[in-house]
């Protein structure tokens, strides 16, 4: 089987990306702040994304971008590993509190509300 030629982040589904399925989500649970990991094909992601502003995606939702690189191999723990330094940075004005989604698989924002309705209540 050949290669995906676009990381599959950028496939359309409906009127958008997988992406920004997953952003417009987190912001209507009430994310105000999103931080996104890439690496190979993270350029042609994060274009993608900044082209979406003001349309498909609130303004009011603020995303922060780490770039590991072209290169970068790593599964996703190692990838949260490598990028600590700077999450732990991003994450510290909400006391180190983070939630951790993947921008490749889609998931209801109903769950999303139930998380933040009561964010001690466990692990998602």
């Amino acid at each position: 089987m050949p290669a995906p030629i676009h990381p599959k982040e950028l496939l359309q589904l409906g009127e958008c990306s997988v992406i920004v399925h997953s952003l417009r989500a987190l912001a209507a649970s009430g994310v105000r702040t999103v931080v996104v990991l890439v690496a190979a094909g993270g350029a042609e992601i994060i274009a993608h994304v900044r082209a979406q502003r003001g349309g498909l995606l609130p303004d009011a939702l603020r995303i922060e971008w780490i770039d590991l690189g072209e290169g970068w191999a790593g599964c996703h723990a190692q990838s949260i590993l490598r990028a600590r330094g700077r999450l732990a940075e991003l994450c510290e004005p909400v006391g180190g509190a983070f939630l951790l989604v993947t921008s490749d698989h889609l998931f209801d924002k109903r769950l999303l509300l139930d998380l933040a309705a009561d964010p001690a209540d466990g692990c998602a």
